[in-house]
């Protein structure tokens, strides 16, 4: 009994040492806290940039393509779960600008968002609603 307990308090210890612990949000939360919400397809992941081609917009100003920075989650919550990124994935994305210095804005998600595999997220899409199409499509 008190070995299970130590094994337990140690495991939740790592996770919080790791820095990113998260909780369950709603897609109304998910959306109001990100600047772009969208569905694009992965067509290229080349010199730390991630290049989608947008289907759907349901928030922010976002164009038939669009581009992140390759990052991936590791000890904190920013990035990409690395499952996701792979060429020809078809995802629903949420993001929000990381200005790092003057002038420089590129939009990141992380593993706390609702970003996931388009197939996944069905629940999120009716609760999103129709959305529409990027901008400067007709």
């Amino acid at each position: 009994m008190m070995k299970t307990a130590f094994l337990t308090f140690a495991m939740l210890s790592a996770s919080s040492a790791l820095g990113c612990e998260c909780g369950p949000v709603s897609v109304s939360e998910a959306k109001k806290s990100a600047e772009v919400v969208f569905r694009g397809t992965i067509t290229a992941i080349s010199d730390g940039k991630v290049m989608f081609r947008v289907d759907r917009v349901w928030k922010g100003e976002v164009g038939g393509t669009f581009q992140m920075p390759e990052f991936t989650a590791g000890g904190s919550c920013l990035g990409f779960r690395p499952s996701l990124l792979l060429v020809g994935n078809d995802l629903l994305v949420f993001a929000w600008r990381l200005r790092r210095f003057a002038g420089d804005a590129d939009y990141f998600t992380d593993i706390c968002t609702r970003t996931s595999m388009w197939d996944d997220a069905g629940g999120a899409v009716k609760k999103l609603g129709k959305g529409r199409l990027p901008r400067g499509n007709p």
